[in-house]
C-alpha cells in the first residue's frame, strides 16, 4: 500500500552547489577546505543522536516532491538487475 501524506517543511536548504560545469569549466570558487569541513561538522551536530548511533539507528525520512519520487523510480527500474530464468 502506497501512503502519502502533504508534508510543510519547516526550513527548505539547498543541498546542491555546482563548482563544476562540464565543459563550461569552473562554475564557481570552492570556499576553503576548514570552511567546508566546519560546515560539515556543523551540519552533523544537528543530527538526532538516534539517527547516528552505529547500532540500530533510525530511519532517517526525506519527503521529495512527487515528480521527484516519479524520476527516481524510474532510474531504479531502468538500472535494476533483471534476473534470468531457467
Amino acid at each position: 500500500m502506497n501512503q502519502r501524506e502533504h508534508v510543510v517543511p519547516q526550513r527548505v536548504e539547498e543541498l546542491l552547489k555546482c563548482f563544476w560545469h562540464g565543459p563550461g569549466g569552473v562554475r564557481k570558487d570552492l570556499p576553503p577546505l576548514k570552511d567546508i569541513r566546519k560546515r560539515c561538522i556543523s551540519q552533523l551536530a544537528k543530527m538526532r543522536p538516534d539517527h547516528m548511533r552505529r547500532l540500530n539507528p533510525t530511519p532517517y525520512k526525506v519527503s521529495v516532491s512527487a515528480k521527484l519520487y516519479d524520476f527516481i523510480h524510474f532510474l531504479w527500474l531502468n538500472e535494476a538487475p533483471v534476473g534470468e530464468l531457467q
